[in-house]
């Protein structure tokens, strides 16, 4: 909390843990799918507190974001475009709506502007 994205920039690990969580929601999402229990699979409740702590996650990712967007003017982000801070937060909140797409909707449609500008390839 209360850090820029140079500061952000100085733990290389938290890249590394976003795209971590980014595999927990895709491996999550494959073990609901499956519906079949092997002796390898984990249980329910096991699959359950992981998806609530990956949901909390992302409700930081989606206040981090929101965050960005409140600071940030359109000529200032051509720095956090490319920022791999803001380019693995935004990876992992589009697996996690790939998955869930009810949980925190009204959050994430706040930010569906923000990340369109994100992604705009025309020159700023």
């Amino acid at each position: 909390e209360g850090k820029t994205l140079e500061e952000l920039a100085q733990f290389p690990v938290l890249c590394s843990c976003l795209c971590m969580m980014e595999m927990g929601v895709v491996y999550t999402a494959k073990q609901a799918g499956e519906g079949s229990v092997s002796e390898s699979s984990p249980s329910t409740e096991v699959l359950l507190q992981l998806h609530s702590a990956i949901l909390e996650a992302v409700t930081a990712i989606v206040h981090f974001l929101s965050g960005l967007q409140a600071s940030r003017d359109r000529s200032q982000l051509l720095i956090a475009d490319v920022h791999p801070v803001v380019v693995a937060t935004v990876r992992v909140l589009g697996a996690w709506l790939a998955e869930e797409s009810l949980e925190l909707s009204t959050e994430v449609y706040g930010l569906l502007p923000f990340l369109l500008l994100l992604c705009d390839p025309s020159p700023r």
